[in-house]
């Protein structure tokens, strides 16, 4: 006899969530290789959603109503949502502590310029200071100088 391979329905498994409702089902095919009525290989197929496994041919309807299939697979979806939606607020809950932390370092930054511009404003009237008593002391000078070449001429 030949070698003939069938993929038939292996298991329906059930989940529950920590809350103790029905969180999600899925199934799983087999396929079996068989020779002479003796199955030679088995590979179990991978799992399948409910939502999914009723349109690949799974006989939901051995196991659960239409309403029951129907209750799984919206249960099933309303799980990836919520499951989307809590992994979008967590990407955004990222991006404003990322955003927290660029706030904080530019505040950082902010201070640091602030206290630089004080010191140089600081140093700035220092210097206008000591240039004022320079140009003080070489009026002064000038004055003396004028004062023996040219007294008629030299400031009072």
């Amino acid at each position: 006899m030949a070698l003939e391979e069938r993929t038939r329905p292996y298991e329906f498994l059930a989940r529950w969530g920590e809350d103790g409702t029905l969180a999600g089902a899925h199934v799983q095919n087999i396929t079996e290789v068989v020779k002479d009525g003796v199955v030679l290989a088995a590979t179990v197929g991978d799992a399948m959603s409910v939502a999914v496994a009723g349109g690949a041919g799974f006989p939901l309807k051995d196991v659960l109503s239409g309403v029951q299939a129907d209750a799984l697979a919206a249960a099933e979806k309303a799980n990836k949502e919520a499951q989307a939606a809590r992994e979008r607020a967590s990407t955004a809950a990222q991006a404003q502590a990322d955003a927290e932390v660029e706030r904080d370092n530019a505040k950082g930054q902010v201070l640091q310029l602030q206290q630089q511009l004080a010191e140089l404003a600081a140093q700035a009237r220092e210097k206008e200071l000591a240039a004022g008593k320079r140009f003080k002391g070489l009026e002064d000078a000038h004055n003396a100088l004028l004062a023996r070449i040219a007294p008629e001429s030299a400031p009072a």
